[in-house]
C-alpha cells in the first residue's frame, strides 16, 4: 500500500514536468524553449538553461526570455522548478518590414496545467490558440498554473 502511494505521488509530480517549444518566424532564433523540471529554479541553472545568441544583422526580429539576474544575458531556454504558478518574461521586437510569428502545439501542453500568454495587448489561452503574430515591440508573460477545479453547484 505504501509503495503504491509513493508511486502515485511520484507520478503526479513527474506529470507536471514539461518542456514547450515555441517556433519563431522572422526572428534571430528559430525557436525558444521553456518548461519545468525537478531541480530547476527561478535563477540561472547551468545545464538546464541556455543563453540566447545575439541578434543578427538586417531586418531580423528579436525574441528572448528575460534573464533571471540583471547581470546575465537573455535566455533561449529557461527551465524552472515544478512549483506553480510559474512565469516567464518574454521580450519581443518584430523586424521593421515583417511581423514576428510565434507558434506552438496546444495538444503538447500538459492537461493538468493552464498556459496563459498575456501582455502587449494580448491575453490568450495557449491551449486554445496555436499562433500569435506580433507587430509591436514589448513584453509578454507566459503564466503556467495548475488547473482550477470547476465549481460544483449542489442541488437541494
Amino acid at each position: 500500500m505504501f509503495v503504491s502511494l509513493l508511486l502515485l505521488c511520484a507520478g503526479l509530480l513527474q506529470a507536471q514536468e514539461f518542456e514547450v517549444k515555441i517556433l519563431l518566424e522572422n526572428a534571430h532564433v528559430g525557436e525558444l524553449l521553456f518548461g519545468c523540471q525537478a531541480g530547476g529554479s527561478a535563477g540561472y541553472d547551468r545545464g538546464k538553461d541556455i543563453f540566447c545568441p545575439p541578434g543578427g544583422m538586417g531586418d531580423t526580429g528579436l525574441v528572448w526570455f528575460a534573464a533571471p539576474q540583471a547581470e546575465l544575458p537573455s535566455l533561449y531556454k529557461d527551465i524552472k522548478d515544478c512549483v506553480f504558478p510559474q512565469r516567464w518574461e518574454l521580450q519581443v521586437q518584430p523586424p521593421l518590414r515583417k511581423k514576428l510569428i510565434l507558434k506552438w502545439v496546444p495538444q503538447e501542453l500538459p492537461g493538468e496545467l493552464e498556459f496563459q500568454l498575456a501582455g502587449n495587448g494580448v491575453d490568450l489561452d495557449m491551449k486554445k490558440t496555436s499562433e500569435l503574430t506580433i507587430s509591436a515591440k514589448g513584453s509578454l508573460q507566459i503564466i503556467v498554473r495548475k488547473n482550477q477545479p470547476e465549481a460544483t453547484i449542489e442541488k437541494k
